[in-house]
């Protein structure tokens, strides 16, 4: 354990390593999150952690780095959770990096249903996935596929104003208003209320009572963003 090497004054004999326990919030592993809640600084927009004097590693990475050093062996296999209501055996797996999706839900026991949804990432910021014939990636730690009930999209109504898009959002935006203006086009005003500094992590559009597609709309308008600051 982490805390093993921390109060041990052999292992750290300059006391320099913290254990620090933090909230079971989503989403408290994003960067920019994790760099606030540690250590109080703030990274601004178009910024990187080494900005505010940060370094940020997940454990997979670091783990693998630790393997490299004693081996020199690449990264060739990834640990993938494969899950979902459409799926025989849900389970987490070692895969080469390469193999199609297909083979590998076929290796856990294939298909309980036939999927209508499958999404390669997790529930909140996942990408929708045309077809299982593409290769597991490297960036890749699950697949998710779903069957008919759970992959029903309701209408979306209009926005009542409730406040909870915005309450729940880590980096402060108004997503409701971003929404307004990637409808609209209005390229200043996205910028102006930062559209940039959105993270994608989908928390606006769970908590929307109305099933507005929020980041749908901001991936958009992030689009148009980049575009117009490219000409």
């Amino acid at each position: 354990m982490l805390s093993e090497i921390a109060d041990n004054k052999t292992n750290d004999p300059d006391d320099r390593v913290r254990v620090l326990t933090l909230p079971a919030r989503y989403p408290q592993g994003a960067e920019k999150v994790l760099v606030k809640a540690c250590t109080d600084r703030e990274i601004p927009m178009g910024k990187l952690p080494s900005d505010v004097g940060c370094l940020v590693m997940n454990v997979t990475s670091v783990a693998f780095l630790a393997n490299y050093m004693k081996t020199g062996m690449p990264l060739v296999t990834k640990r993938v959770t494969i899950d979902g209501s459409a799926i025989q055996n849900p389970q987490n797996v070692i895969v080469p990096i390469g193999t199609k999706i297909a083979d590998v839900v076929a290796f856990t026991g294939g298909y309980k249903t036939e999927p209508k949804k499958m999404l390669m990432g997790g529930p909140m910021m996942g990408l929708a996935l045309a077809s299982d014939q593409l290769p597991i990636l490297k960036q890749n730690n699950g697949i998710l596929a779903f069957d008919e009930k759970e992959a029903h999209l309701f209408e979306p109504t209009a926005c009542i104003r409730c406040g909870r898009c915005v309450s729940g959002c880590p980096m402060n935006l108004l997503p409701t208003l971003l929404e307004q203006y990637s409808n609209a086009k209005n390229v200043e005003q996205l910028t102006e209320f930062d559209v940039m500094d959105c993270m994608e992590c989908g928390t606006c559009v769970f908590n929307c009572p109305a099933g507005r597609p929020l980041v749908q709309a901001i991936r958009l308008g992030k689009i148009m963003v980049k575009a117009g600051g490219a000409k």
